[in-house]
């Protein structure tokens, strides 16, 4: 079980790391008797994130500042070694305020205040069973050069600090099962569900299966059943209204008649362009035109040219309205254009095999030479003078030509 610190435990838990702070300051590893008196999770973040150039206090705690502010302290004397005793000696019964912290029912933290050293705080965590250390006891959590945040909930005592900790979850269960008595959150939903479908269940007044056709006094087809005719039914014992409509407030009405001007754009009718279609004696194809009456329109258009060329023909006018228009069929090709072809192919093929012919014996000189260079500095690096390396390189060269011969 944690106890509260005492000033004797407070020596003994944190005095071994500001010894190491004054003796081992300009070692980048912390020393490993060191590591036993920090928390697993410090012990790990300075064993493996120190190195050459982030020494092991810098580790020690999460502020940016905290590694300047311990080489001041050390530069200053205030964590100096005494000549006798060999540690950092403060009086631990004078200025230190120590205060604990119950986050959970396993986590337990205390803040310790080192008066004596200005700008610098502990964070101890009681730590139970340390598989490193073999025992139960405080462990130093973590530097700051601030006071922690938590520290506003801590207490004087472990006491105290439990006692907090479960007045801060009382509320939170008070309310949990209020809700659950009242059953508030489930009839919140059945609220929104009703709400809903009185909003969906306008549009779901729209009779037929198009778009009713414009009215002298609008200029744009109205996409669904106005609004004023829901508000104002000819029956007045009509009980197709919705709940939702009869309970529309001014806003809102405004917002919805909006909808009575809209023209929608995957509507499969528009009356205003049908009205057009009809008077120029064209058929609307937005109403399910199939391909046959697509057919059918081109027929009876092709008709009518066929029998205005033969007007044309037989009153044998030059000035007849139908303009002949020469089609560019396609031809074969003639014998010599097509072997033309083949022979300005054929050369371009050649030339482009030059080409890369070319490229590799460049490339494959470009390599020779930077293997010769190479070699050179290899024997330089191993002083073989330029002399003898030649020699091996005419001697080389000399052993291939009579293999040549052969």
């Amino acid at each position: 079980m944690p106890s509260n610190l005492s000033p004797t435990m407070l020596e003994v838990t944190i005095s071994p790391l500001l010894t190491s702070l004054a003796t081992s300051s300009g070692t980048h590893e912390a020393p490993s008797g060191i590591l036993l008196y920090l928390s697993p999770i410090l012990r790990q973040r300075v064993k493996f994130l120190a190195s050459a150039n982030s020494p092991w206090m810098k580790h020690l705690g999460q502020d940016p500042k905290l590694l300047d502010v311990l080489n001041n302290l050390i530069s200053s004397g205030c964590l100096e070694v005494h000549p006798v005793s060999g540690v950092v000696e403060i009086d631990w019964h004078e200025n230190i305020v120590v205060t604990y912290n119950c986050v959970d029912v396993e986590t337990l933290h205390a803040y310790v205040d080192l008066g004596s050293l200005d700008n610098l705080h502990v964070k101890l965590l009681w730590c139970a069973n340390d598989s490193e250390s073999g025992s139960s006891g405080w462990k130093i959590e973590g530097l700051s050069t601030s006071s922690f945040q938590e520290a506003g909930f801590s207490a004087l005592t472990i006491d105290d600090a439990e006692k907090l900790h479960e007045a801060r979850q009382q509320p939170d269960a008070a309310v949990a099962s209020k809700l659950d008595h009242l059953g508030q959150g489930k009839q919140g939903n059945v609220v929104d569900e009703d709400e809903d479908d009185d909003y969906w269940a306008q549009y779901d007044a729209t009779p037929g299966a198009h778009t009713p056709a414009r009215t002298p006094g609008a200029k744009n087809s109205p996409a669904i059943t106005p609004m004023s005719s829901l508000r104002n039914p000819v029956d007045p014992d009509a009980t197709s209204v919705t709940a939702g409509s009869n309970a529309l407030s001014a806003d809102e009405r405004a917002y919805y008649s909006m909808y009575e001007e809209v023209q929608p754009a995957l509507d499969s009718h528009d009356p205003d362009e049908a009205a057009q279609l009809e008077e120029a004696g064209i058929e609307s194809t937005l109403d399910g035109t199939t391909a046959a009456s697509l057919s059918a329109i081109a027929a009876r258009n092709a008709d009518k040219i066929k029998s205005l060329q033969m007007t044309a023909v037989e009153s044998g006018s030059s000035h007849s309205s139908i303009v002949n228009i020469d089609i560019a069929h396609p031809r074969p090709e003639s014998p010599d254009s097509v072997a033309s072809a083949r022979g300005s192919g054929t050369v371009e093929r050649l030339e482009l095999e030059a080409k890369k012919g070319e490229s590799a014996d460049f490339a494959i000189r470009q390599h020779i030479s930077r293997s010769i260079r190479g070699l050179y500095q290899l024997a330089k690096a191993s002083r073989i003078s330029s002399e003898e390396f030649g020699q091996l390189v005419q001697g080389e060269l000399d052993l291939l030509m009579l293999q040549e011969d052969e």
